[in-house]
């Protein structure tokens, strides 16, 4: 991930390829998952389900265990997912429960509220720019599962044998259904 500030030079170049990037015509209505590296920080957004949410996961490592924020989320205009914190957890692979993270959410009134827009989702689906409210633009890039990349692939009835091959050998690059694709979103660029 490359972090920058308002300061570099840099930012300017990044900021005008995102907003190029924005104008061109991206996949209309785009809502799916988002993410980090370093210690892994991933946004899932589940918003076809009876309880919409927006799970914020810091994933500390594979055998340290990572802390989920859970927020109620609802749609607004088609591309703004608003969202409210409403509670959170340790899940420590040394312990066989959750641990609460100890935040008083209902407390902190609209500072538990947020917004997410996605300005930009590329048709195949691997490239996505969001804003969010307090001035963040993220730039993220798909990483998916070979697994959920077949059963999408079947479920679409279209680039079989091509995810068969990609889950046999660990290639990447099939193109599938963005309505059954799930996994998480690698942050590439973030500025605030």
């Amino acid at each position: 991930m490359l972090l920058m500030r308002r300061g570099d030079p840099r930012v300017q170049e990044v900021e005008s390829a995102v907003q190029t990037l924005e104008a061109l015509e991206g996949v209309p209505d785009p809502r799916t998952f988002v993410g980090v590296d370093s210690f892994s920080v991933f946004q899932e957004v589940y918003l076809r389900t009876d309880d919409p949410r927006v799970v914020n996961v810091v994933r500390f490592s594979e055998t340290v265990g990572e802390l989920a924020v859970q927020a109620e989320a609802t749609i607004n205009d088609g591309k703004r997912i608003l969202f409210r914190f409403d509670r959170a957890a340790f899940a420590f692979k040394f312990l066989p429960f959750k641990v609460p993270y100890p935040v008083p959410f209902r407390l902190l009134g609209d500072e538990a509220k947020g917004w997410l827009d996605t300005t930009y989702l590329s048709r195949s689906g691997n490239i996505r720019i969001s804003r969010g409210n307090k001035g963040t633009t993220f730039v993220l890039q798909k990483s998916a599962d070979p697994r959920q990349m077949l059963l999408s692939a079947i479920s679409a009835g279209t680039g079989v044998k091509e995810a068969i091959d990609d889950l046999t050998s660990s290639k990447k690059g099939v193109v599938v259904d963005m309505n059954t694709l799930a996994g998480e979103w690698q942050l590439l660029w973030a500025s605030q």
